[in-house]
């Protein structure tokens, strides 16, 4: 369980948002992307589902930088 939760909103119409999780004991952290679901249908979704077997996850997103994401808007 964290610590602390920082929440960081990138976009103020659609309320995209870092989560930066601070984990107990360490200068640790867990980050998220989030939006609210009044906001999900301005984001194409990709469902990940078969009736047979359990399908691999996707590997081709892009890497995201959250700190640097997060630097960013302490700048501003």
């Amino acid at each position: 369980m964290p610590t602390g939760i920082n929440i960081y909103v990138l976009d103020k119409t659609s309320k995209l948002s870092v989560w930066e999780y601070i984990l107990p004991g360490s200068n640790r952290f867990w980050y998220q992307l989030m939006i609210p679901k009044e906001s999900a249908r301005q984001y194409p979704i990709i469902i990940n589902r078969a009736n047979y077997m359990r399908q691999e996850e996707y590997q081709g997103f892009d890497h995201i930088d959250f700190k640097k994401i997060i630097a960013g808007l302490k700048q501003k």
